[in-house]
């Protein structure tokens, strides 16, 4: 608004000026944004006009080139530059689509269809190929409205198994982040240390049952301490970032139920020492597991002892819970003399001569599936591995009587070392072809070998 004492309401109105109207001389004329050629020649101003008007008066062709517009071209590089750069990840997309890598594939998948952005998508491919360190992106959550970063790993993770991490552990309530640890240890422990029948177990850990008499709090925590081991999951260290606390808050919740536990057999609890003797090997705690070994030993005769017991006990569930301890004894006999092996000591349970072998059935079912990278399955014949391992236990089971036990000597005899050395010859020929080196081989069967 005008100052109140302005003389403005005195004056009239002008007219606007009629676009029609010729301009005439007086006109003040604009510079046209690009000069055509010959103005550009001569130097001088071009007003614009097909032809304009200088290029009239020297009677010279008016040729304009808007490339030379600086706005234009700008503009244009700009959109060149955005064009290249998603050709760039177009065939950057189908480079790794063709590669068929196990990790990267399922990883980009998993973006596009998570509606990750084109610069999202863009900035892992990069990231991809200067390090394998994790990469955090910002997704939309699909049951909030709210951001939130991810690991793109995790956002591609499938669990092998899907469990519940209520009742059994109060470490986490993340379901998913203790069904990543059980899937890790049925993949990679599980194919050799074979003490837990894995279908059993599952179900029970599935149905959240506490008096289950396949899962229980003890076993569930030790396994996913032993499971920390072949995670990079930041919540497997009890300290963040502290990788001498990897898995120490699972074992510690374990040790505190196997504290609480009565004199009462359980064969949850025979597997959990394996699990435990494991663990402190991995730990580096030798002398620790020296003495886990005794318990081991005392629970291994207790359990056969009243091996028929336990399986009355079991009710419905007997033939179940047959199958569940033989799986026990055999892995934990197959283990035993490798444990004392390394810790140079003898047996301090005699060597099994009773247990009847696994009926080697190759059902197609028993598959081993790769994780966390996705892969196809193999066939993994489990209980060929079972009795190979067994066997394998046996001939180790002697040589740690020769070496270590009572009547050992001080000097070692280099025949009896040969005949041990043949023996694992023979072994090793009479292996089923299925669980020989060469033949689509799991980890377990590598491990063995």
């Amino acid at each position: 608004m005008p100052p109140k004492d302005s003389n403005y309401s005195s004056m009239p109105f002008t007219r606007a000026p009629d676009s029609n109207l010729h301009q005439t001389g007086s006109t003040r004329a604009k510079k046209a944004t690009t000069a055509c050629e010959a103005c550009q020649k001569r130097k001088s101003k071009c007003v614009g006009g097909e032809p304009c008007e200088p290029c009239q008066k020297a009677n010279t062709e008016c040729v304009i080139n808007a490339d030379n517009d600086g706005r234009r071209r700008i503009t244009l590089k700009r959109k060149i530059e955005s064009l290249e750069q998603d050709r760039d990840l177009f065939e950057r997309l189908v480079e790794v689509l063709r590669s068929d890598d196990e990790r990267q594939v399922p990883e980009i998948l998993s973006l596009i269809r998570n509606n990750a952005s084109l610069d999202e998508i863009r900035l892992f491919l990069t990231e991809s190929r200067v390090s394998s360190h994790l990469l955090n992106i910002q997704i939309k959550s699909a049951t909030s409205s709210s951001q939130r970063y991810m690991d793109v790993r995790r956002i591609s993770d499938i669990p092998l198994y899907e469990v519940p991490a209520q009742p059994w552990t109060s470490v986490t309530t993340d379901d998913s982040f203790v069904s990543h640890l059980v899937s890790h240890y049925f993949t990679w422990q599980h194919s050799t240390l074979n003490w837990i029948d894995r279908d059993l177990f599952i179900a029970d850990m599935r149905a959240r049952k506490l008096n289950s008499r396949f899962c229980s709090p003890l076993l569930v925590n030790i396994m996913l301490a032993c499971a920390c081991f072949y995670s990079d999951y930041p919540e497997v260290f009890a300290v963040p970032d502290e990788p001498s606390t990897r898995g120490e808050h699972f074992l510690e919740e374990a040790m505190r139920h196997l504290a609480m536990e009565d004199d009462r057999l359980r064969l949850t609890t025979l597997q959990a020492w394996g699990d435990i003797y494991t663990i402190s090997y991995i730990m580096g705690r030798d002398r620790l597991g020296s003495q886990y070994l005794m318990k081991i030993a005392d629970y291994i005769s207790q359990v056969m002892d009243n091996r028929q017991k336990m399986i009355s006990e079991a009710n419905e569930q007997a033939t179940e819970m047959a199958r569940s301890i033989d799986t026990a004894l055999f892995g934990l006999f197959s283990q035993y003399p490798v444990a004392i092996l390394s810790l140079h000591q003898p047996a301090a349970i005699n060597r099994p001569t009773d247990l009847e072998y696994f009926p080697e059935t190759h059902d197609p079912r028993d598959l081993w599936t790769p994780y966390p990278r996705q892969g196809e399955p193999i066939a993994a014949h489990t209980n060929c591995l079972k009795n190979g391992l067994f066997n394998q236990g046996l001939i180790m089971w002697e040589v740690c009587d020769y070496l270590f036990g009572d009547e050992k000597t001080a000097r070692v005899d280099p025949e009896i070392i040969n005949a041990f050395h043949q023996r694992f010859e023979n072994w090793a020929e009479n292996l089923p072809e299925c669980i020989k080196l060469g033949y689509a081989s799991t980890p377990g069967v590598m491990e063995m070998q």
